[in-house]
């Protein structure tokens, strides 16, 4: 490449933001450039002259990797305007429900009545989606 390596491409693409798959293709690649290349977040390491099938799995495999990431980046994101839509008493509940506590155990460290503790559940449980306790908690917030 003209004036710039790859490395040093794959280095402004990072710093940049610009979150993307990297496959690297040298007829020039060494081991060290490999390593380089691959803990810098590249994907694949293609060394020159190299058979058609092998590019085509490669971007096959990348393009795969990068919808993945994506999907679960959006449903993060989703989850995350699920919490932030929580009142902070649910917050509370939540956290402390995260911790196995049951509801009466609840009330007493919030000095709340149990009902209060039941609505406010059942009100964080519609709000963040979430069909069971278990689902809940696994939701890794």
């Amino acid at each position: 490449m003209p004036g710039m390596g790859g490395l040093e491409l794959q280095h402004r693409l990072r710093t940049g933001h610009f979150n993307v798959p990297i496959i690297f293709t040298s007829a020039y690649g060494d081991v060290r450039m490999t390593v380089d290349a691959m803990k810098a977040g590249a994907l694949d390491f293609l060394s020159k002259p190299f058979r058609s099938q092998d590019m085509l799995e490669s971007v096959e495999s990348a393009l795969e990797y990068d919808y993945r990431r994506r999907e679960t980046d959006r449903r993060q994101k989703e989850l995350l305007a699920r919490y932030l839509s929580l009142t902070p008493r649910e917050r509370d509940i939540l956290a402390l429900v995260a911790k196995g506590l049951m509801n009466k155990q609840i009330a007493s460290e919030l000095c709340l009545s149990e009902i209060t503790i039941k609505a406010n559940r059942s009100h964080l449980m519609q709000k963040m989606r979430a069909k069971s306790v278990a689902e809940l908690v696994k939701m890794d917030i």
